[in-house]
């Protein structure tokens, strides 16, 4: 095989074929891959076809290969995508946890706060009403004793009459 041959199927020789370079492919004759010039009706020999088969065989491998690789490095770039996808995700609702945390924890010392506050309120309230129960009683005692007080005023003012009624009769 000659090195025009070798040349003729290197890839950085091999041109997709088009209508616009055909003429340029009429042209430099030497560059034309022999696919190309057995389709313009020129020989090929059994070489070519076995270079061409072994360069085929070649780029296919190759082709698979750079595939799978590229396949490999995608689903490898995903993977950690994914797994820092995750990891920022579960980073940024530990940090919601934690101020949800926070705010449970505050909201509890504030309810602590409140219900202390209460309960000084209601024993406050619970003196207040012991408080006027007895002042209530008291003012009961008050009254009580006020009318035992009048009744018996009544009674010794009925008494001495009584006593001025009868002396006046008897005189």
């Amino acid at each position: 095989m000659n090195k025009s041959n070798v040349d003729m199927f290197s890839e950085n020789n091999v041109k997709p074929y088009n209508e616009d370079n055909e003429d340029e492919l009429r042209i430099n004759s030497s560059t034309v891959p022999f696919y190309l010039k057995n389709a313009k009706g020129q020989n090929n020999n059994d070489e070519d076809v076995e270079s061409f088969q072994r360069r085929l065989d070649t780029l296919i491998v190759n082709f698979r290969g750079e595939t799978m690789a590229e396949f490999m490095r995608t689903k490898k770039q995903l993977n950690n995508d994914s797994a820092q996808t995750l990891d920022a995700e579960r980073r940024r609702f530990n940090t919601l946890l934690g101020v949800k945390q926070n705010e449970i924890e505050q909201l509890k010392e504030s309810l602590a706060n409140k219900t202390k506050g209460y309960e000084e309120l209601n024993t406050r309230c619970e003196v207040m009403a012991l408080w006027a129960g007895k002042a209530k009683t008291l003012l009961r005692i008050k009254f009580i004793q006020a009318s035992a007080f009048n009744a018996l005023k009544s009674y010794r003012d009925f008494q001495i009459h009584s006593r001025r009624v009868l002396e006046h009769r008897a005189r």
